[in-house]
């Protein structure tokens, strides 16, 4: 993960290569945190349906509340 592109004018992105992900965010700005929602949404291996259904189990539930409650005390 990239942070900072608030400093050097970098725009929010995200890029999967045989490495991994990059993941270029501003956490003092908020910028690009979608970018990373999507990312992780796209690890877990979430697709959209159409119909905004998303089924797991309990813990993936958990663990997605846990990730989502991270990404808000990066933001304060």
């Amino acid at each position: 993960m990239f942070n900072k592109i608030d400093l050097c004018g970098g725009a929010p992105q995200a890029e999967e290569s045989a490495g991994g992900w990059r993941i270029h965010l501003s956490a003092k700005t908020g910028e690009g945190v979608d970018t990373l929602r999507r990312a992780l949404l796209s690890l877990a291996g979430w697709q959209s349906g159409g119909e905004d259904v998303f089924m797991a189990r309990e813990r993936h539930l958990t663990a997605l509340g846990r990730v989502a409650e991270a990404l808000g005390a990066g933001r304060a």
